[in-house]
């Protein structure tokens, strides 16, 4: 998935509404540099929070999983971690590190694995 995809994704899957990248209109249309979307509870459109680039908002969707959740969420960002650091899944390595020092991206990817919205490229 792209960086645009999977934060339109997380936002929807936060209870973002018409999430998209750009509008049609005389022209062509517009392309936002960032998803726009109405959040939760509001009426008026806003930009959608670039989740893959800022640890803060990361921090929001993290609240929102629950224990299990966050048990399958931490294994995710372990493995991803592992894979780019070419640690085999075998290798005993103590997990906090990994979990501490994931970016942004590779929480969202974990996000989106554990709540079932990952799409793989095809």
């Amino acid at each position: 998935m792209t960086d645009e995809q999977i934060n339109i994704a997380i936002a929807e899957s936060l209870g973002w509404t018409n999430c998209r990248l750009a509008i049609k209109g005389a022209g062509g249309g517009t392309r936002y540099p960032t998803a726009h979307g109405i959040p939760p509870n509001r009426k008026y459109e806003a930009s959608c929070p670039n989740y893959t680039a800022d640890l803060n908002a990361c921090h929001e969707l993290e609240k929102m999983l629950d224990d299990k959740q966050l048990a399958r969420y931490a294994q995710q960002i372990i493995g991803s971690a592992r894979r780019k650091m070419n640690i085999p899944d075998h290798e005993s390595h103590y997990p906090v590190p990994f979990i501490i020092s994931a970016t942004a991206r590779q929480r969202c990817e974990a996000y989106l694995i554990t709540i079932g919205k990952w799409k793989e490229a095809k």
